[in-house]
């Protein structure tokens, strides 16, 4: 009598964690476009055909996961909403940082030599994205 419940939940299983996964390739894939883009010129032409491939990719993900139920959505919207916000602090932070450091390297690069020292100034470090904790 429970056969058939099992056989759903195990294909519901393989399906959720396939979508993980896709998840996952996106979010490596925005990340390393984050950091080239912080580091790089923003009009350059390679780094707006890969933002473009990426938003074709994000869309691909969404329409090729399941839905999930109602409920499962509304428990997780405030915390989910309040990670994305804190997430969207810290990139703005990140940008900002990056901004200055360009700055400063471009005024610091003008008074070397050639071939002394870095060009690009230094990495930023990838941000903390943690999740977080509402209640």
């Amino acid at each position: 009598m429970l056969a058939p419940l099992l056989g759903w939940a195990f294909r519901e299983w393989k399906v959720q964690r396939a979508a993980a996964e896709r998840r996952e390739r996106v979010q490596e894939r925005a990340d390393a476009i984050w950091q080239r883009g912080l580091i790089t010129n923003v009009k350059d032409p390679q780094l707006t055909e890969d933002a473009r491939e990426l938003q074709n990719d994000i869309y691909t993900q969404r329409t090729d996961s399941p839905a999930v139920f109602r409920w499962v959505y509304e428990w997780a919207r405030d915390e989910d909403e309040a990670a994305m916000r804190h997430a969207a602090q810290v990139l703005v932070a990140a940008y900002e940082q990056a901004q200055g450091d360009a700055s400063n390297s471009a005024s610091i690069n003008r008074s070397r030599r050639i071939g002394e020292g870095s060009a690009l100034g230094p990495r930023i470090a990838a941000p903390e994205l943690s999740r977080v904790e509402t209640k």
